[in-house]
């Protein structure tokens, strides 16, 4: 099966929520129903290894830019997650 790949920088929470590591109180289900918008996908924590990112982790110490899943525009550590969605494949 083959993917294409958005590549996001999100929050700590939303991180959180990708990954399944905890439960919490951060809800993406919207966002991420937004993200897909009526296609078949996935989200996957990290991104695409970089010169400057080797891990491909993403991760900023600290940012004011917004996430960019949940829109949340609070400072905070902003992580690497992957939206990987399933391509259609030509029939024939």
């Amino acid at each position: 099966m083959k993917f294409d790949t958005v590549e996001y920088s999100v929050c700590q929470d939303c991180f959180m929520s990708v990954a399944h590591v905890c439960e919490n109180d951060h809800d993406i289900e919207a966002a991420v129903a937004r993200e897909l918008n009526g296609r078949k996908g996935h989200f996957c924590t990290g991104i695409a290894p970089t010169e400057e990112d080797p891990d491909g982790t993403g991760e900023e110490e600290f940012s004011w830019q917004e996430c960019e899943l949940c829109r949340s525009a609070l400072g905070g550590a902003r992580y690497g997650v992957t939206l990987l969605l399933e391509k259609e494949l030509a029939a024939g």
